[in-house]
């Protein structure tokens, strides 16, 4: 977490960084990009321009382009946790034995019995987990506006968890070679990515 923090931290701080050495009349950092020529476009300055990019530029925190790849996935993990997950574990726990008590109730009693329900569970889990990390608040701000900045990578974790545990669930406990249990998981995960994708697109779309 202090390296997740100071990757948080820098990027904060490096825009007020080179504002200050502008405004000072000081040479910006090594590595920053030059500032565009200020000619006016549709009756607006540069200096206007100049102004109005960076903004869009820093929109929720952090943009794309200013983390590695590492980073960005690091991120993108932590912003996972924060969802709420024991409501979530609750839920999934709870779906599960209904779907293990229907089968039993209904004697579809085999080998397999609990592959399906454990499926159910998993889903459910990761659902509630992830789609209420994006709709409820609190946690650490600078997380939570980068996860709006970025609300479709910031649900690859949790895409990505489910489509690995639920294969396994399916081919450890069920009748499914390795191979068929990840196609039939990828409904699934694909079904969350979907689903808390577009949460997170439209409430990213109405703070817009």
């Amino acid at each position: 977490m202090r390296f997740l923090a100071a990757i948080l931290h820098r990027d904060a701080a490096a825009p007020a960084e080179v504002s200050t050495l502008r405004a000072r009349g000081g040479t910006e950092p090594r590595g920053a990009a030059p500032a565009p020529a200020a000619a006016p476009v549709g009756g607006i300055s540069g200096a206007g321009a100049m102004a109005s990019g960076p903004r869009r530029g820093h929109r929720g925190g952090m943009g794309h382009g200013e983390l590695s790849g590492r980073e960005n996935r690091q991120v993108a993990v932590a912003a996972a946790t924060l969802g709420p997950w024991k409501t979530a574990a609750a839920v999934g726990t709870v779906v599960g034995g209904a779907a293990l008590a229907v089968d039993v109730v209904t004697l579809h009693w085999s080998l397999d019995i609990l592959a399906g329900p454990v499926s159910w569970g998993l889903f459910f889990f990761f659902l509630v987990g992830t789609v209420g990390g994006r709709l409820r608040g609190g946690g650490d701000r600078r997380l939570r506006r980068w996860a709006d900045a970025h609300p479709w990578q910031s649900v690859l974790p949790a895409s990505g968890a489910l489509l690995v545990l639920n294969t396994l669930a399916l081919w450890l406990l069920g009748d499914y070679g390795l191979f068929g249990a990840l196609f039939t998981s990828l409904l699934p995960a694909g079904a969350l990515l979907a689903v808390a994708g577009v949460v997170g697109a439209v409430k990213a779309a109405r703070k817009d």
